[in-house]
């Protein structure tokens, strides 16, 4: 099937929810996630634009949900059965360089990761930068005492045990700071 330029597609696009890339629900169902219904002409410039821009930008999924293809007798458009396949592919390679776009911090966990498991891989030794050696030294350290703690709660050697009390919720005023009348 051969693509033509009057092709429209509407998609819904959805943000991430607290930097959670995947789509939240209430109980009844509804999507918290913000998100948006967009239609655009498919293989135009304006195609290419919005897709480039979906790359860099906080929307981490686009569900196709209509394809509508001009109907050569009528004008009319009529709705395609099966999405094409190059619809899907050039949304999923948009929101793939979405992926990419990771802040300095994600850059550096990753970064560390990778060493760790080299360390890990590897007998000999590895060269890293001094403030990765201290993160590394503090989570070594904590590691550490986290072993011994739950090596004292096994043997039973651990006897303090720290109590959390609830506070007391915050009374209701009105807005001119007055307690609500009693009925």
């Amino acid at each position: 099937m051969e693509l033509k330029k009057g092709l429209v597609v509407k998609m819904r696009l959805y943000k991430a929810s607290n930097g959670v890339n995947e789509i939240l629900r209430k109980a009844n169902g509804e999507v918290t996630n913000d998100n948006q219904s967009i239609s655009l002409s498919f293989a135009t410039l304006e195609w290419e634009n919005y897709m480039k821009q979906l790359a860099g930008s906080e929307w981490f999924r686009a569900d196709v949900t209509q394809v509508l293809e001009p109907s050569k007798e009528t004008g009319e458009y009529l709705t395609l059965a099966v999405t094409p396949k190059e619809v899907t592919e050039s949304v999923s390679k948009a929101l793939k360089g979405a992926d990419k776009a990771l802040s300095p911090v994600e850059l550096k966990m990753q970064k560390m990761e990778l060493e760790l498991a080299n360390l890990k891989q590897s007998s000999g030794k590895v060269v890293v930068d001094e403030d990765e050696a201290d993160l590394k030294g503090e989570v070594s350290v904590l590691q550490k005492e986290n072993q011994l703690l739950r090596e004292q709660l096994e043997s039973g050697e651990a006897k303090e045990v720290v109590k959390v009390e609830a506070k007391e919720a915050p009374k209701k005023v009105n807005k001119g700071g007055r307690p609500p009348k009693k009925k």
